[in-house]
């Protein structure tokens, strides 16, 4: 009696829980089958704004503007560097003439310096010519230092220019990239 008595124990609460167990899988598929149906409509969707979004795309041609403006920045990064490479090629041949002038100078001063011996190892036509031959050197020196200005001057200019066109480019870029995410967040939000 006792283990009868256990036995309907038992299966009324095994059958209490499955009852139980029953109606919380009855939930949980009910609130699959929504959770479903919110998917299929969240991917449904996602597909309408990507086709809106590559539409938009194409009809104004966004990525191929962001790949246009990425080639125009490489290709002004590297007349940059060109026009850099040049300047430190500039500065070096500066330098050089520049030490050569120095060491001209002191030769001219050291030929400037009256000798107390009155020695001559040259003739006077040899002397002349050897002052006009220093004056035409120093005249040619005064012109290339103007050429050589002449040309830092503009060689600055066109690298200043290329550097504002450059933040110029980096500024229109960053403005289609925002352009972009605003209309992509309000294809997606729409």
């Amino acid at each position: 009696m006792i283990d009868s008595m256990r036995n309907k124990i038992d299966f009324k609460s095994n059958f209490e829980r499955a009852i139980n167990l029953e109606n919380i899988l009855k939930i949980e598929s009910l609130k699959n089958k929504e959770i479903k149906k919110e998917s299929d409509s969240l991917m449904k969707l996602n597909d309408i704004q990507e086709k809106a979004l590559n539409n938009y795309d194409k009809e104004n041609r966004i990525t191929e503007k962001i790949e246009l403006l990425k080639s125009e920045i490489k290709s002004i990064k590297e007349s940059i560097k060109d026009c850099q490479d040049k300047n430190t090629k500039q500065d070096k041949y500066i330098k050089h003439i520049h030490s050569r002038m120095t060491l001209f100078e002191i030769n001219m001063k050291k030929f400037s310096i009256p000798k107390v011996e009155n020695k001559k190892n040259f003739t006077k036509e040899e002397f002349k010519q050897n002052l006009e031959m220093l004056d035409n050197l120093r005249v040619e020196i005064r012109e290339k230092r103007k050429k050589l200005a002449n040309i830092t001057k503009h060689n600055e200019d066109k690298f200043n220019s290329l550097v504002n066109l450059n933040k110029k480019l980096e500024i229109d870029f960053k403005e289609n990239d925002k352009v972009r995410m605003k209309l992509y967040n309000f294809i997606k939000f729409s």
